[in-house]
């Protein structure tokens, strides 16, 4: 697969992205009152629609013009599983021994068995004081979404190249529709028709476009950058809105093909400053729920009177937990990842192509 630094620079991004969204709520909680940093935090949480079209794309150009059946299938699927679960099962596990041995760290949070065994299965699982599909590690409920698409991408790689794309579309299209009649309390048919799988067609679009080498001319790709950051800003961005698919999902994918483009016309990347923190940006995304609520905790108990001013507190909660993100991956994510891959190369499935080795929401 060609490896495009404009693709994992944006996963640094949208998980620092998702990273400040938090950071601000954490704050409020603790007391403090970011005024400047709040109005774009909040947009922060656009970092997840951003992934998703991000591995619509990635899934398209690992896949493209390699062989097809149910042998491909199975390996497009193990090596999706390998990737994702250790470090996602790692840190649910050590998110239930909290739950277990010390429940007091948490205010509202209680352990429950049917939670996490669906947890560990990527199946969805309704907290009903949330109303929302919050596993144990709260962030894994995008990874829910991120393995159905696989499934889904998996069956499709049984059949020709053609059939498959107008195969995809045309089921996320419908569970799509599907939203339309959801009753408000069938719970599992809501989650499973959420447009936002919409975002995984864009991906996929961008990404039969892209390995089909269509040309675009790098003014346009600019134009597209820019089309989508102003479309965050001015698109009603909040954790109740409507329509994501359409008010954070458009944007991301505007913003997902003009970076690729503007790299594959030549355009300049700053990889010293974006490289680092997308290579960590999965163990940033999933370390951060786990950093958030304890540094901005322990700001609040040397800083009683909230002296600090709140924006600054935002950047330090944001710079700290990206640092621990970049921290984990060195001495766990990355760790893992090798000892899979030494594992793989001695066992039938260990054929696997480097090439396929990609993450949902971020990668190496």
């Amino acid at each position: 697969m060609t490896k495009l630094d404009s693709l994992q620079g944006l996963r640094g991004i949208a998980a620092s992205l998702v990273v400040a969204f938090h950071a601000v709520n954490s704050l409020k909680n603790a007391g403090w009152v970011p005024e400047y940093t709040s109005g774009f935090a909040i947009r922060g949480m656009a970092g997840v629609d951003i992934f998703f079209v991000i591995s619509g794309f990635v899934m398209v150009l690992t896949t493209a013009n390699k062989p097809r059946g149910i042998d491909a299938a199975r390996k497009f699927m193990l090596a999706r599983l390998t990737r994702i679960a250790p470090m996602y099962w790692l840190l649910t596990t050590f998110m239930v021994m909290l739950l277990l041995f010390a429940p007091s760290v948490f205010s509202t949070e209680k352990f429950s068995l049917a939670r996490t065994i669906t947890s560990y299965l990527f199946l969805p699982y309704e907290v009903k004081e949330a109303g929302h599909a919050y596993p144990v590690l709260y962030v894994g409920w995008t990874l829910t979404y991120e393995m159905f698409f696989y499934v889904v991408f998996a069956v499709s790689l049984c059949f020709a190249e053609r059939p498959m794309r107008y195969c995809i579309v045309a089921f996320f299209v419908m569970l799509g529709l599907g939203s339309l009649i959801a009753q408000p309390n069938a719970f599992y048919w809501r989650f499973m028709t959420n447009p936002m799988m919409l975002e995984f067609v864009f991906g996929c679009i961008i990404g039969w476009m892209y390995t089909q080498r269509m040309k675009v001319p790098i003014a346009v790709s600019a134009f597209m950058a820019v089309a989508g950051i102003l479309g965050f800003f001015v698109s009603p961005i909040t954790p109740e809105m409507e329509h994501r698919f359409i008010f954070a999902g458009i944007p991301s994918a505007l913003l997902v093909a003009g970076f690729v483009f503007w790299e594959s016309a030549n355009g300049w990347i700053p990889k010293l400053v974006l490289l680092p923190v997308g290579n960590a940006s999965y163990s940033i995304y999933l370390t951060h729920t786990l950093t958030v609520p304890v540094i901005a905790h322990g700001l609040g108990h040397f800083d009683k009177s909230r002296a600090l001013q709140g924006d600054v507190a935002c950047v330090l909660l944001v710079m700290a937990s990206i640092i621990v993100g970049y921290l984990a991956y060195l001495t766990m994510e990355r760790p893992l990842n090798e000892a899979i891959r030494a594992f793989m190369k001695k066992t039938k499935d260990g054929t696997l192509q480097p090439e396929t080795r990609v993450t949902p929401l971020v990668e190496r």
